[in-house]
C-alpha cells in the first residue's frame, strides 16, 4: 500500500497545473503532459490496489488530456473491469479500442480469459475466432486457455477439435495442457483416450 501512495501521490502532483517562480515573481503557468506510458502505468497501479473507479477516471482524464490510449492502454482497463465481472464495460472497451487502435494478441487472450472465468464459452470462443479473423495468429496461452476452459467442461469434441488445430499449427502441447485433456478424458470415461 506504501507504494501504491508514492506513486499515487507522483501522478497527483505532475498531472495538474503548477505555478513556476523565478525570485518570487509568477513566471507562468505550467502543465506536465504525461506520456500514455504514464497513464498506463498508473491506470494499472489503481487496477491493482482495487481501484476501478480510480482507474476509470484516469483513463478519463488521458482522454481529456488529448493522450491517445495505445493497445497497452485497453488491454489493462479491459483486465481491470473484465477481472471485477463488469463484461459489459469490457465490451464497451473494445469497441472504444477498435476506434483508437488494433487489438492484439494479448487482448485477445485477455478476452478468451476472462469469459471462460465467467462462463461464457460461446464467447470466448467468438473471440479466438475473431483473433483469427483479424488476422492474428493464436499462441499457446490463447489456445491453453479455451483448452482449459473444454477440458473442465467435459466438451470433448471442441477440445479435440482444438487439439487438431494446434497440430495444425505446430503449437506444443505443454505438461499442464496435456493433464487438463487426461483429466477430461477420464471424467468424461473415456479411458482410452486418457493416455
Amino acid at each position: 500500500a506504501r507504494e501504491f501512495q508514492k506513486v499515487e501521490d507522483f501522478f497527483k502532483k505532475w498531472s495538474f497545473a503548477k505555478s513556476l517562480s523565478v525570485k518570487d515573481n509568477n513566471v507562468a503557468e505550467s502543465h506536465v503532459c504525461l506520456s500514455s506510458y504514464a497513464y498506463n502505468t498508473m491506470i494499472d497501479t489503481y487496477g491493482k490496489s482495487g481501484q476501478i473507479k480510480e482507474a476509470s477516471e484516469t483513463f478519463e482524464k488521458m482522454l481529456e488530456e488529448g493522450i491517445v490510449p495505445t493497445t497497452v492502454t485497453f488491454n489493462t482497463i479491459i483486465h481491470i473491469y473484465g477481472n471485477n465481472g463488469q463484461l459489459g464495460e469490457v465490451t464497451s472497451l473494445m469497441k472504444k479500442m477498435k476506434l483508437h487502435c488494433l487489438p492484439d494478441t494479448r487482448t485477445y487472450n485477455i478476452l478468451i480469459s476472462l469469459h471462460t472465468k465467467n462462463n461464457d464459452i460461446e464467447k470466448a470462443g467468438a473471440y479466438f475466432k475473431e483473433m483469427k479473423d483479424a488476422g492474428l495468429k493464436p499462441d499457446p496461452v490463447s489456445y491453453r486457455t479455451l483448452l482449459y476452459a473444454f477440458s473442465i467442461r467435459h466438451m470433448v469434441e471442441e477440445a479435440e477439435e482444438l487439439i487438431a488445430e494446434m497440430d495444425d499449427n505446430d503449437v506444443e502441447i505443454d505438461e499442464y495442457t496435456q493433464s487438463a485433456l487426461t483429466r477430461m478424458y477420464i471424467e468424461a470415461e473415456m479411458l482410452e483416450k486418457s493416455w
